[in-house]
């Protein structure tokens, strides 16, 4: 059911696995490759989406834990992982129904895009570029991009100073999206700026603002008078 775009919304923080693309294929796959060099059972979808959503680290660590490896070992397999994981991130990874659409639509309202992430930036870069989301995505902030990763607050923070100085004096909070389906048992939040906090003083109206900055994807200068996008399927991690 179409959903109305919230009043004062100038930018959105998404993130990536789970919300904008189902990655549990490839991330199952790399999981699989490094249990079977370390001699251990591999695991299936269902039991990756249970483990991911804390990075690469926590990602090794609990699938070496749950089929009887040493989670000790790592941080030390890390590195191995990603070298397995990289080069086939995109190989079975797809956009969920309606994301491209909903990005674009979000974009041409004049509305700033970020994907906050835990994943490595390069690798997050090449999943949105590979699945062609990238266009209206103005900043991406991974999981290797700052010392500290989500759910700390200094992720969203960073992305919301790189997408430019109107964004210095907002305030990033969580929120769970209105409309959900009922599948979706995500516990990722979504992160909007709504505007100046109260120390910030005052900063350019939220028409202004959408009225002059162009879609990134289409270089159409849309309004958000009236918008409405669909909302699409959020299940994953």
């Amino acid at each position: 059911m179409p959903i109305p775009m919230p009043n004062g919304c100038e930018a959105v923080l998404l993130d990536l696995d789970g919300t904008l693309v189902d990655s549990l294929d490839d991330l199952t796959d790399a999981v699989n490759a490094l249990l079977a060099e370390e001699g251990l059972p591999g695991i299936d979808r269902v039991r990756t989406r249970a483990m991911v959503g804390d990075g690469a680290g926590k990602l090794v660590e609990r699938a070496l834990r749950a089929n009887g490896g040493d989670a000790g070992t790592a941080p030390a397999l890390v590195p191995r992982f990603l070298a397995v994981y990289a080069p086939v991130a995109t190989r079975r990874t797809r956009a969920f129904p309606g994301v491209a659409p909903a990005l674009q639509t979000l974009a041409c309202a004049g509305i700033a895009l970020a994907v906050v992430t835990n994943k490595p930036e390069a690798v997050a870069r090449t999943i949105l570029a590979d699945l062609g989301l990238d266009a209206c995505i103005a900043v991406v902030v991974g999981g290797d991009t700052l010392q500290q990763r989500k759910p700390a607050p200094e992720p969203l923070h960073a992305a919301l100073s790189r997408l430019g100085p109107s964004w210095s004096g907002t305030t990033a909070k969580t929120s769970r999206p209105p409309v959900r389906p009922a599948c979706a048992q995500s516990s990722y939040p979504t992160a909007t700026a709504t505007g100046p906090s109260p120390s910030s003083g005052p900063t350019p109206s939220s028409t202004s603002s959408r009225s002059s900055r162009p879609c990134a994807g289409c270089g159409d200068r849309g309004s958000n008078s009236g918008l409405e996008f669909r909302a699409w399927p959020r299940c994953g991690p």
